[in-house]
């Protein structure tokens, strides 16, 4: 966070006025999560000093009305200040009218988990989660075990866990639609709020809003939702982001329906969430077997394929491909054999049509991480070499 004082005309008296950013990329020092300090850096640089330069300016305007563009992305500190009315204000504006939770939109699933091409071992495991989900019942009412909690049934929390692409968010939906279920579908930066305790309200109504309905409650990417707390805390956005995890662990203890976690990283989650978790289920790159399967899959009979196709070929050649990746060739492939200059009822779709898309993923893939590599790269050589070689001839000055 950054802090600067502002004049009496925001407020009775001059106050400490907190700006904060959320959602970080971090660093971890002894396990704890920490911002990362170049990205701090650059934030300050290129956000939050002209803002404070903008307030500078402001007080000059001696009858100037409340900037609420200002106070709607800063957070007063816990002094009387947070009892501003100007403040207040805001979050009236802000939070008027429909209520929250009305924005989360229960849908019915569009896919069934047979149409869901996954490798044998997480198969296996959805199918066996989903076989203990039909005896929870048995487990958990008829045999007792709800007495030890308390005369409650824990909520049948899902993490479908791995890398992108691989099926994890419509193995969601394929869950809910095996259940006979509707699905309450939230990515968790529809939660979170920059006014103080809004993100846990909204956690608290999305889970109230999935056991009205009797849906699955699933969370994807749910890296925020369940990562680390933090144990030094410096700051109110800190406060905040601990207090939202808290609360996301209390309505998992009380809820008694189905919740479905999707994450790419699993290692970001904190221990107490992954402990309630019951079923971990990992998925990975689809073998062979598997992209074979999903090629014939988003292959339709009509698809107007030439004689010289070879699928095995192309599964070969597309070793290392996510599912998503291989519905992106499939796409290609097409516009490739739409694009022929021929009528349309001449046009094939080709082996050099496939192999050339297939090249184009890879490609576009391999630029994506080469583009990030290099700009962590330029990072360091532009910015944090040149705090290292400052700090250096610091010491050296004072040696």
């Amino acid at each position: 966070y950054w802090q600067k004082t502002v004049p009496g005309r925001f407020g009775s008296k001059q106050k400490v006025l907190f700006l904060t950013a959320q959602g970080l990329p971090a660093t971890f020092d002894g396990g704890v999560a920490r911002p990362d300090t170049q990205v701090v850096t650059h934030i300050f640089e290129q956000l939050v000093n002209p803002i404070l330069n903008l307030i500078e300016k402001y007080k000059e305007r001696a009858d100037a009305p409340t900037p609420k563009v200002i106070l709607q992305f800063a957070t007063f500190s816990d002094f009387e200040s947070v009892k501003d009315t100007s403040c207040d204000q805001v979050q009236q504006q802000a939070f008027s009218g429909e209520q929250p939770e009305a924005n989360y939109t229960i849908e019915e699933p569009r896919w069934s988990l047979e149409k869901v091409i996954l490798p044998t071992q997480t198969r296996t495991s959805l199918e066996q989660t989903l076989n203990l989900i039909e005896k929870h019942d048995l487990i958990y009412k008829k045999w007792g075990l709800a007495s030890v909690l308390g005369n409650t049934s824990p909520a049948i929390s899902i993490n479908l866990f791995g890398p992108p692409g691989t099926g994890k968010t419509r193995c969601a939906e394929g869950i809910a639609h095996a259940l006979g279920r509707k699905l309450l579908r939230i990515n968790f930066a529809q939660l979170e709020s920059k006014f103080v305790g809004q993100t846990s309200q909204n956690i608290m109504a999305v889970f109230k809003r999935a056991a009205e309905h009797n849906a699955v409650l699933f969370f994807d990417e749910a890296d925020n939702a369940l990562g680390a707390r933090l144990s030094n805390i410096a700051d109110a956005a800190g406060q905040g982001l601990n207090t939202s995890r808290n609360t996301m662990l209390i309505e998992m203890e009380k809820f008694e329906g189905v919740v479905i976690f999707a994450t790419n990283n699993v290692r970001a989650f904190d221990q107490a969430s992954a402990s309630r978790i019951l079923y971990n289920i990992p998925f990975t790159l689809p073998d062979a077997d598997s992209r074979l399967r999903i090629f014939k899959l988003h292959i339709p009979p009509e698809f107007p394929l030439a004689d010289d196709i070879s699928l095995e070929r192309i599964v070969d050649l597309t070793d290392g491909f996510c599912g998503r990746q291989i519905w992106n060739v499939v796409r290609q492939t097409a516009a490739k054999a739409a694009s022929q200059e021929c009528p349309d009822i001449d046009k094939r779709v080709t082996m050099k049509d496939f192999v050339d898309s297939i090249e184009e993923v890879r490609k576009g893939s391999d630029a994506i991480f080469a583009r990030q590599e290099t700009q962590s790269l330029t990072w360091l050589s532009t910015k944090v070499k040149p705090m290292i070689d400052d700090t250096t001839n610091s010491e050296k000055a004072n040696t």
